[in-house]
């Protein structure tokens, strides 16, 4: 899943942390590029250019370097608590979120559509993560197993009603969802650079983001684009009333320059 709002994710231990950078690779620009960590020969899907690979790859390395730097003012990460003993996280890039969290102790799962960024987590931290590839609107996992059902940038590239609804499917009684928002004021940045481009095309899909999020807003729905691939903004006030329609007890707070939005199941 495409992210945004971070590198363009508590703290860990430090021991966690570094831990982390016991790789067998010798850079991360190396990891980047597809060496170092054992040669993926690139993604199943065809349109994917090695140049595009990198790319992807580079941001989620910038993003497990924010969420180690605990005074990165882009850095956000939910909290954990007593009895957090499996932790998903959707939209999981390399799993960078969960390393930074911290993996001792827990199960720590995560999934994300980019097949690339799934196999070189994988190949990265090992067992240290169970990675797969899905997608939010159908998590691979059974009903009631899962404690924090985490979604740091994601939440905007997904059918957002189908994805809070999988997450709140998989969370035990008493589980928790944290949520991170794409807000309007993002995607109305967007509209001035399409505008500057003079581009038809970025102008297109930006007005779509931005109409697809007042239908979400209005509706609790949003449509894909002409890729089929969704897009959209979120309001707290649309997510919250989302969260309680699934039975959550909902906060919302802003933490840096991330609004946070986080909702409790009750207790069986």
């Amino acid at each position: 899943m495409r992210c945004a709002g971070s590198a363009r994710r508590p703290a860990a231990s430090s021991s966690s942390s570094a831990s982390v950078w016991r790789w067998n690779c010798r850079s991360t620009t190396e990891l980047a590029a597809g060496r170092g960590c054992g040669h993926h020969a690139g993604p199943r899907n065809p349109t994917r250019g090695p140049r595009l690979m990198a790319k992807h790859l580079a941001y989620h390395l910038e993003e497990l370097k924010i969420a180690l730097d605990e005074g990165d003012s882009r850095r956000v990460l939910p909290q954990l608590r007593d009895g957090d003993s499996t932790v998903l996280d959707v939209g999981c890039g390399i799993g960078q979120s969960l390393i930074a969290l911290g993996t001792e102790g827990r199960r720590c799962i995560g999934i994300d559509v980019d097949e690339a960024a799934i196999v070189h987590g994988r190949q990265t931290f090992g067992d240290r993560l169970q990675l797969e590839v899905a997608g939010a609107e159908r998590i691979p996992l059974d009903a009631g197993t899962v404690d924090l059902a985490m979604c740091r940038v994601s939440l905007p590239y997904t059918d957002v009603p189908r994805a809070l609804a999988e997450m709140r499917r998989v969370l035990r009684p008493g589980g928790r969802i944290w949520l991170t928002l794409h807000d309007r004021r993002t995607v109305l940045g967007y509209l001035g650079e399409a505008w500057r481009a003079r581009s038809v095309a970025r102008l297109a899909h930006v007005l779509y983001i931005l109409g697809n999020g007042w239908l979400f807003e209005l509706t609790g729905r949003v449509l894909p684009y002409l890729n089929g691939r969704y897009e959209s903004w979120q309001s707290p006030g649309a997510v919250s009333r989302r969260l309680a329609r699934l039975g959550f007890e909902v906060e919302v707070r802003v933490e840096g320059r991330h609004t946070v939005v986080e909702g409790r199941l009750p207790q069986a």
